[in-house]
């Protein structure tokens, strides 16, 4: 899924800026284990802005497999967090 909604906002990139975030961790040799924790527990795999009649539109996506687990505690907060600042908030599993 993660490649298909690349691929999405690529075919529309006259208007849709779309932002990876980090979420697994990011690689760090300096730290046990060769990772330091993403200090947006919760974050979203995509934050994005859909420019509507040269509006922004902000949104953000989270990729879950279609028969994956729901959504984490942290992750509920942070979209219910990005819901109070008008961030329009998918959770996607198949298209």
């Amino acid at each position: 899924m993660t490649k298909d909604v690349q691929d999405w906002a690529e075919l529309r990139k006259e208007s849709v800026r779309l932002f990876r975030m980090q979420t697994t961790g990011i690689p760090d040799s300096s730290v046990k284990g060769g990772f330091r924790k993403n200090n947006e527990k919760g974050s979203p795999d995509f934050l994005g802005a859909y420019l509507l009649c040269k509006i922004p539109v902000l949104f953000a996506f989270e990729i879950k497999s279609p028969t994956g687990k729901p959504p984490s505690e942290a992750q509920v907060k942070w979209q219910k967090r990005a819901e109070g600042f008008g961030i329009n908030y998918f959770i996607i599993r198949s298209w």
